[in-house]
């Protein structure tokens, strides 16, 4: 999403409730800066205690998103040293899902 997107979708969307408290629109951006920053999303215990979860993008050929993938678990392997080896493998998957894809 460009930031012209996000801003709209914040604009319209008001309430972000997780298990850590009410998020505002500011952490919202906050969190998607991060997001770009590293190439992928960590939600450690946002929905459910205990899980959490890595994800990031796959592109086209053209270089647009077309969906996203994602793996979870218990929320103690999202830890380092285990954190990084995660966050390489889901991006791996990606790209190789976006090579193919095309």
């Amino acid at each position: 999403m460009s930031d012209a997107e996000v801003d709209r979708y914040l604009t319209h969307n008001t309430d972000w409730h997780t298990l850590q408290g009410d998020r505002t629109a500011d952490d919202v951006r906050e969190g998607i800066a991060l997001i770009r920053s590293r190439g992928w999303a960590l939600n450690l215990e946002a929905i459910t205690r205990g899980l959490g979860s890595l994800g990031t993008v796959v592109h086209d050929g053209a270089g647009l998103a077309v969906c996203a993938i994602s793996v979870a678990g218990l929320e103690h392997h999202y830890a380092e040293p285990h954190l990084q080896t995660t966050a390489a493998a889901v991006m791996a998957a990606a790209e190789e899902i976006s090579r193919r894809i095309g």
